[in-house]
């Protein structure tokens, strides 16, 4: 959600879709989407307007026509946590749109001039979603509370600076001789609904045994070419999501490795 200076609502952040704008427009009453967003900070990516949504009292937040409320996250996602246990106290429909870029391409500018235009190196997966929902996995049960997963590819645009500086959020370690200015979606690639827990197991080997570890499922996944390595790094974290969420049950340890059994009871 975004608010003005001071304080007052202006608009729901989301992807534009240009056959939407009518709607769009008409949902925010006239505000001028796809120009005046940039200016309050906004960026291409975030303005994810879905047709057939509308704006109600609750929370100004996007209500599609089923009724659901739909957040389409950027950022950290548990500062979503007080709207989701909202949502769940009053059994309202609640989905999270989570963007994870499969491919971005890295433009850099430069006195109005580009001096790079590239792909970057570092390319996610959808078992990179797990750090991103870690903090609210005991949610991931309730029957109100849905995932839709975006793989996409994107441009990031840079500005290239005399000095090293600081970027806008201040979270860098060290200063870098550049600052993001603006991203942009080229592409959704695929679209995966998680609305239970059988659609989060589908992300577990095929052939994975009874009782399991982290190291059996990264075998598994070594033995696929088509799997990219990148997985494995992720495995961990995965399984520590599941047994948070009750969709595994912890059986034993055996040195540091801790085995796994699907929770049937749930």
């Amino acid at each position: 959600d975004f608010f003005d200076k001071n304080g007052k609502y202006i608009a729901t952040a989301g992807i534009y879709s240009s056959e939407s704008k009518a709607e769009a427009d008409a949902a925010y009453d006239g505000f001028d989407v796809c120009e005046e967003l940039t200016d309050y900070g906004f960026t291409n990516l975030e303005k994810i307007i879905i047709p057939l949504h509308k704006f109600t009292s609750f929370e100004e937040d996007i209500i599609s026509d089923k009724n659901e409320i739909i957040e389409i996250q950027t950022q950290s996602i548990e500062k979503l946590i007080p709207k989701i246990e909202y949502a769940i106290k009053n059994n309202i429909k609640i989905k999270i749109v989570i963007p994870i870029t499969t491919q971005k391409r890295i433009i850099t500018k430069y006195e109005n001039q580009i001096i790079s235009n590239r792909i970057s190196p570092k390319k996610e997966n959808i078992y990179h979603l797990f750090e991103k929902i870690k903090g609210i996995h005991k949610y991931l049960l309730n029957k109100n509370l849905n995932l839709e997963i975006l793989l996409i590819e994107s441009t990031e645009y840079r500005l290239k600076t005399n000095i090293p500086v600081q970027s806008k959020n201040k979270k860098r370690r060290f200063k870098k001789d550049w600052i993001k200015i603006d991203k942009s979606l080229n592409k959704i690639i695929q679209t995966i609904q998680f609305n239970n827990k059988q659609d989060y197991l589908k992300l577990l080997p095929q052939n994975c045994p009874i009782e399991f570890s982290s190291k059996d499922i990264k075998n598994l996944f070594t033995q696929d070419k088509n799997i990219p390595k990148t997985i494995l790094s992720k495995i961990n974290i995965m399984l520590w999501v599941y047994n948070k969420a009750n969709f595994l049950i912890h059986t034993s340890t055996n040195g540091r490795l801790k085995f796994y059994k699907i929770n049937n009871n749930c």
